[in-house]
């Protein structure tokens, strides 16, 4: 047997009196709507249907309806489609201010499932909406850029407006317009609890790889030489060559011992290592005679060098001293 559903709440019955009385006593008199039985003309199928929903019903759903045309051979033209849709539209609509039930909601919902559209009926419907058709499609709005004063085309709902309510092409040129006093924070220092917040926000995150190269290709060539805040016209090269000789060479001879090494300290202890690694003369640079040309190629010899950490260098060096 079928059940009754009611509309209001969740009560369910097997017979039509029992839900009418139910909405006389829950729902102050209400009757339940009557249903008159709706056959389709192409394939019989008998339903239970409101009466202003049968009056302009033919089918069942849309196969049998293209099943009826084709047996028929009837070919609509696009003139009488049309016709049709606006004789649909608004007032002329027999759903116009209407609700449908729930139940009767449900009904069409368990019948739509696992229907699909023929390829014919999704080109129709993606033709019908493309271009102008679409009804969230808008026109196009001209801005104009803040910095470079570019105009340009562009969809409303693509626009987003930044804090200082303006407009800009592409990041660079906002990035550009907001160096100097433009910048929110020109002529302002931040207060010692900020750069505390900054700092505890950016402990224990990790940066990846590419970040890594990122950060490291914008940053070539920016800070070497004249460029650089510490630049001296070259004297560190000049000190660096007293201690070192050629330092070409021995910063090559330095890589060559870390690559030998497989890059770790070779100092003998169970405690932890620091991380940054430097080469140790075994026997000092100072102990090889200055007076000849070639002195640094006998010390910077690779037998002469040894892979060291930070902490242990130190320590070497000290008792060495001593």
């Amino acid at each position: 047997m079928s059940e009754y559903e009611c509309e209001e709440c969740d009560y369910t019955t097997k017979y039509k009196n029992g839900l009418n009385v139910h909405y006389g006593k829950k729902h102050k008199g209400k009757t339940l709507p009557t249903y008159e039985t709706f056959i389709c003309e192409q394939c019989g199928k008998k339903e239970e249907l409101e009466p202003f929903i049968k009056e302009n019903k033919r089918f069942c759903s849309s196969e049998c309806f293209y099943k009826w045309r084709k047996e028929k051979e009837i070919e609509i033209s696009d003139e009488t489609r049309r016709k049709l849709s606006d004789s649909k539209i608004g007032p002329k609509n027999p759903m116009y201010g209407k609700s449908l039930s729930q139940s009767h909601k449900r009904k069409i919902s368990k019948s739509l499932k696992g229907t699909t559209h023929s390829e014919e009926t999704r080109k129709r419907m993606s033709e019908a909406k493309q271009g102008r058709n679409n009804p969230r499609r808008k026109e196009k709005i001209i801005i104009e850029c803040e910095y470079c004063g570019s105009k340009n085309k562009r969809q409303p709902c693509s626009l987003r407006k930044t804090k200082h309510d303006r407009y800009f092409c592409n990041k660079e040129c906002y990035d550009k317009w907001k160096k100097g006093e433009n910048n929110p924070m020109y002529g302002e220092e931040l207060s010692e609890e900020a750069k505390q917040k900054i700092s505890e926000a950016h402990k224990g995150k990790e940066i990846s790889e590419e970040t890594k190269k990122k950060i490291s290709e914008t940053l070539t060539g920016k800070y070497t030489k004249e460029k650089s805040s510490n630049w001296k016209g070259g004297q560190r090269r000049d000190e660096l060559e007293k201690q070192y000789g050629d330092y070409d060479y021995w910063v090559k001879q330095r890589n060559k011992a870390k690559k030998r090494d497989d890059y770790e300290c070779q100092y003998e202890d169970e405690n932890e290592h620091s991380e940054r690694l430097l080469v140790h003369h075994i026997l000092p640079r100072r102990n090889f005679d200055k007076s000849k040309d070639d002195w640094y190629k006998e010390s910077h010899k690779l037998f002469n060098l040894i892979t060291l950490c930070n902490k242990h260098h130190g320590r070497i060096e000290r008792n060495w001293y001593s």
